[in-house]
């Protein structure tokens, strides 16, 4: 006879498998403190001094328990393991707790932990005496708990269904094993199945049909097997566990059940979501705001008083001719802009008195028309030095601009959707400025198991299976 975990007794004689619950430390569900505010959920596992967890005795003012849920993913482990420090990494698994940094989830309600002179006690908290959460709000936890992914599954009680078009109870166990590439006497698991581990048949049920569905199942022993999710009833919450894992799929698996418990209000995220602009408004939108620094009668009236040339050409133009003229360069985007000046100089290169066209068939001279314009002189001969060469288009701005081949393409349509299909999409846009023209994208959160190692992994096994070529890794860190 020997312990098992923190609940169990196992004699083992042969081959029969005695379940005997011997454990009197186990209190329940407790909510974990650090710093004063509340980061964590767990299942109270024992606080027996003698028990060791992690390789440490427990000794007094400790106690064991298994993380359940997490409400601060930045909260260290007050005592880290050989495989992490973090808290929201030790979901599912045992770790080491103080016990007067916790309190214990009674019919609903938290309560608080006293340490006495002879031992640790955790006592309902009534409102009298100090309270160790003085100082700091009110805690409240949220009204459910949360139970993510399939690793979750492990140690949940469940019912097995007959596999058929009616099915009926047939037998009750736990799952053991959830991940799809567990191993299981040589058969993979797979998305449809968990690995159960079946203790009990139901009394009421048919022979013939136990044998079926079991046949290797004998009563009073511990039997392993493979089960589809789509008969596998979760005992807490009387739902079936396919239904769920559909159900949440796109929420990160989240299971909920009831939890009478208030933990610390947390502000809404509130955002604004802006409306998505195509590329002509945004165009406009950008002309305008141009539009209402160089074309302001202030900066216009500067332009005119300047010198330019003995018969003061850029002196007899009225305000709203040269505001109209700055429009029409200003309100266009980048590109537009240096076209219609290279168009409009290179068509008044070639006079004999040097006069460029400004507008209404009345001329000006250089010096005038890059000012009225409102542009620097090394752009006006930037342009100039384009239409002498004989330039069909003028200079553009873009330098070492180059077309991707179509296999990279190709290679980011596939990683798109792969990281839309791993990720969880953020609340709010962002708006790239990479690009001059900026654009407006949905960032997604991925798991934190997957690095650019395991994406590249899971992309080429993507495109090989599509007939593609997948991208060579030094091609996949460049991007």
């Amino acid at each position: 006879m020997f312990l098992l975990g923190w609940r169990h007794c196992i004699n083992i004689c042969g081959s029969l498998l005695t379940v005997v619950n011997i454990n009197p430390y186990r209190m329940g569900k407790v909510l974990l403190k650090f710093q004063g505010r509340v980061v964590a959920l767990g299942e109270l596992e024992s606080r027996n001094p003698d028990d060791v967890c992690l390789g440490v005795v427990l000794g007094s003012g400790r106690m064991k328990v298994a993380i359940i849920s997490v409400f601060d993913e930045i909260c260290p482990l007050p005592y880290p393991t050989q495989d992490t420090d973090k808290l929201h990494e030790s979901i599912g698994s045992y770790v080491l707790w103080d016990t007067a940094k916790t309190m214990l989830v009674e019919n609903g309600e938290p309560s608080r932990a006293e340490t006495g002179g002879a031992g640790t006690a955790i006592v309902p908290y009534t409102g009298t005496g100090p309270d160790p959460d003085a100082g700091s709000p009110r805690q409240q936890i949220p009204e459910f708990e949360v139970w993510k992914k399939r690793s979750h599954w492990c140690q949940k009680e469940v019912i097995l269904l007959s596999k058929e078009e009616n099915p009926v109870q047939i037998a009750n166990g736990k799952i053991l094993y959830s991940e799809p590439k567990t191993n299981i006497a040589g058969t993979l698991l797979g998305e449809e199945y968990a690995g159960v581990v079946v203790f009990t048949a139901e009394v009421d049920v048919d022979g013939s049909l136990l044998s079926s569905q079991l046949p290797n199942f004998v009563s009073g022993q511990a039997h392993l097997c493979r089960w589809p999710i789509n008969y596998l009833r979760v005992r807490e919450n009387g739902k079936v566990l396919g239904d769920l894992y559909v159900r949440y799929a796109e929420a990160d698996l989240i299971i909920y059940s009831p939890l009478k418990v208030s933990l610390t209000h947390k502000r809404v995220y509130n955002s604004t979501k802006r409306k998505l602009l195509s590329q002509e408004e945004k165009d406009v939108k950008a002309g305008e705001q141009r539009c209402q620094t160089k074309c302001t009668d202030e900066d216009i009236r500067k332009s005119m008083v300047m010198d330019c040339c003995k018969h003061s050409c850029g002196t007899k133009w009225t305000v709203d001719d040269i505001k109209e003229v700055r429009k029409d360069i200003f309100g266009v985007n980048f590109d537009k802009k240096l076209d219609l000046l290279y168009q409009k100089i290179n068509a008044s290169c070639g006079r004999p008195d040097g006069m460029l066209l400004f507008t209404r068939g009345r001329f000006v001279c250089q010096r005038a028309f890059w000012q009225l314009h409102g542009i620097s002189r090394s752009s006006y001969y930037v342009h100039r030095r384009s239409s002498n060469s004989g330039a069909k288009q003028g200079y553009h701005g873009n330098k070492g601009t180059s077309k991707p081949r179509e296999t990279t393409m190709e290679s980011r349509i596939f990683l798109k959707v792969l990281l839309q299909e791993l990720g969880e999409p953020m609340p709010h846009i962002v708006f790239d400025n990479s690009r001059r023209s900026g654009t407006n994208n949905v960032s997604y959160r991925l798991p934190a198991c997957y690095d650019k190692k395991n994406i590249l992994e899971e992309l080429q096994i993507r495109m090989e299976r599509a007939g593609q070529t997948p991208p060579s890794k030094a091609k996949f860190y460049e991007e």
